[in-house]
């Protein structure tokens, strides 16, 4: 079992700025199994920890584990996750724009 911290996060090797935005890298670069705490995801994402609460309760990120004391991650879930909402952003563009012709 994995486990990381915020400092193993937000290296500036794991997150690289891009024109307009971020290009996010540490979700790649570290084992899928690899556990992650709720300040570890916020400094992978560069949001506060509540941000990373408010994220889960709109559905942006998945729902915890909980264990112990804290709320935990894998970067598993997370890219799954993240690559259900893709699809489903993709699939709904083609409805809409399907209405539209």
């Amino acid at each position: 079992m994995s486990n990381t911290n915020l400092s193993d996060c937000a290296t500036p090797e794991a997150t690289a700025q891009a024109e307009g935005g971020e290009i996010i890298t540490a979700f790649g670069e570290l084992p899928p199994k690899t556990l992650l705490t709720k300040k570890a995801l916020a400094g992978i994402l560069h949001v506060t920890e509540k941000s990373v609460e408010r994220r889960v309760d709109k559905g942006e990120l998945p729902c915890a584990m909980r264990m112990g004391r804290k709320d935990w991650w894998t970067v598993e879930a997370i890219t799954e996750h993240t690559a259900r909402r893709l699809c489903e952003a993709l699939a709904d563009r083609e409805r809409l724009a399907k209405k539209i012709i």
